[in-house]
């Protein structure tokens, strides 16, 4: 899984919009230390989550500008580990046909799962104001998805007489299909009756690859090879319904535009990315240094490929801090009601250093096997 990091990272750096944030959620590590919540309640600088939110300033809100990146990884199966253990069993200063065995026997048992590599972040210049609030914000979201088959013939030929030179002759195969999703947009956010309204649009260039090869190949990891780029318009919407003071709700709708990306142009079978609209709805509690958030998306997830479909989330976050706290600390569950992939409990913490500068960080681990974490920092000034 460290090659897998390694090309998103050679990815990521190579586009221009290097910074991102993955599937529905940002990477800002407030929001990720909530598992995702963040919709009804969040501060102004999360236009990432509602565009809405950027008119949540007062008369003392400053000049803002943070960044953030974060990664995820999900191997529900231990597909990718038991790839690389079997590659590692098959050294030829090494070879351990029995252990090899063993590794392909783990990999054919969870053929039907996937693995999953993701890396991002993102960049916000906000000018907050209390007639109309503009930021601007820049990202892109890298996701690698990996699935395999195995050969029933392979198995015969893991015996005497096997050698690393013979390891051509394998049929098992891994499967990779990705994208990186770069956007910049403009938010513009005001109150109006009482209401929070925000709106985003914004371009994306969709750049996507997929590669079918023999399972102990060494090059496996580079599905970008031959990549196909994609240009698109999209826009965000939301709006927060501050209630007493101590109570919002929340509505975000994002990529309200639909889009079919072919995933490669040579490889049809990986079919395509349908990058679909996703409204989410949410609430929040505020009672002086204490939040409570649920947030549930309404709408299914991404379908990449033919087989592989994005969860569909209800996520709860708490909070003991604010925006001016020295120090905060947060905590998040996110169940998938689709079942599709799985529950995420995450934690995290922040700091604010002269009331200008703001330090967070979050972790986050998967149930069914899968971690990753985020960094932020935000200036005011």
């Amino acid at each position: 899984m460290k090659k897998l990091i390694f090309v998103i990272c050679l990815l990521s750096i190579a586009n221009i919009t290097s910074l991102a944030h993955a599937r529905t959620t940002s990477y800002d590590a407030r929001t990720r230390a909530l598992s995702g919540a963040g919709v009804a309640a969040g501060t102004y600088s999360d236009t990432f989550l509602n565009p809405a939110l950027g008119a949540a300033v007062s008369k003392d809100d400053k000049f803002h500008i943070s960044a953030n990146i974060g990664t995820f990884l999900l191997d529900t199966g231990n597909i990718y580990d038991n790839i690389e253990r079997f590659d590692a069993f098959l050294d030829n200063d090494n070879l351990d046909l029995a252990n090899a065995q063993k590794s392909l026997r783990e990999i054919q048992k969870n053929s039907g799962k996937y693995y999953s590599d993701s890396l991002g972040g993102g960049i916000t210049v906000l000018f907050p104001s209390e007639k109309l609030s503009v930021a601007v914000t820049l990202s892109n979201n890298t996701q690698i998805f990996g699935k395999t088959t195995v050969a029933d013939g392979d198995f015969a030929k893991l015996v005497a007489g096997f050698t690393e030179a013979n390891i051509g002759t394998l049929e098992s195969k891994n499967h990779l299909s990705g994208f990186s999703l770069s956007e910049l947009g403009v938010n513009f956010a005001t109150n109006f009756l009482g209401i929070n309204w925000g709106v985003k649009p914004k371009v994306q260039l969709a750049v996507t690859g997929a590669r079918s090869v023999n399972i102990a190949s060494s090059d496996s990891d580079n599905i970008f090879l031959d990549p196909k780029n994609h240009f698109a318009f999209n826009v965000d919407v939301g709006a927060q319904i501050p209630l007493f003071k101590t109570v919002f709700l929340g509505v975000s709708g994002t990529n309200l535009i639909p889009y079919d990306f072919q995933i490669s142009e040579t490889q049809s079978e990986f079919g395509i990315v349908k990058m679909r609209p996703q409204l989410t709805v949410g609430a929040g509690v505020r009672l002086g240094s204490l939040l409570v958030e649920v947030n549930v998306d309404t709408l299914k997830g991404w379908d990449v490929g033919r087989d592989i479909q994005l969860g569909q989330f209800v996520r709860t976050g708490i909070e003991f801090g604010n925006k001016t706290s020295l120090f905060s600390i947060r905590g998040g569950y996110a169940y998938d009601i689709s079942n599709l992939e799985s529950d995420i409990v995450s934690l995290g913490a922040g700091v604010r250093i002269l009331n200008m500068v703001s330090l967070d960080a979050a972790g986050e681990y998967a149930l069914d096997g899968g971690y990753g974490g985020s960094l932020s920092v935000g200036v005011e000034f």
